[in-house]
């Protein structure tokens, strides 16, 4: 993937291993981990303070011709998520609420 490529030495500078398949016994970096034909995930992981995190990459379906056509219908776009696991131990009671200003 070309996005990989570019972003793979920032991830290198902040984690000490990018991209485990956490399988095999011997650290393997660089795997791009394929869960099907359109999502993909990623680890990284070896920071202080965070366990890891999980960037999941959900691309549209183009390989059979009914998803390309059904995204002349109802139009979506690639996604994705990045997952951060922090460490309970380091980091304090936290509640974030997101709510609307009140008039």
């Amino acid at each position: 993937m070309p996005g990989l490529n570019t972003t793979k030495k920032l991830l290198s500078d902040a984690f000490f291993i990018v991209g485990d398949d956490g399988v095999s016994k011997e650290i393997s970096e660089g795997v791009l981990v394929k869960e099907s034909e359109n999502r993909f995930i990623l680890w990284c992981t070896g920071r202080l303070g965070c366990e890891g995190i999980k960037i999941e990459i959900k691309l549209l379906r183009r390989q059979d011709l009914i998803s390309v056509l059904s995204q002349i219908f109802k139009p979506q776009s690639d996604t994705i998520t990045i997952t951060t696991y922090l460490s309970p131990e380091d980091m304090d009671s936290v509640v974030l609420a997101v709510m609307p200003r009140k008039a």
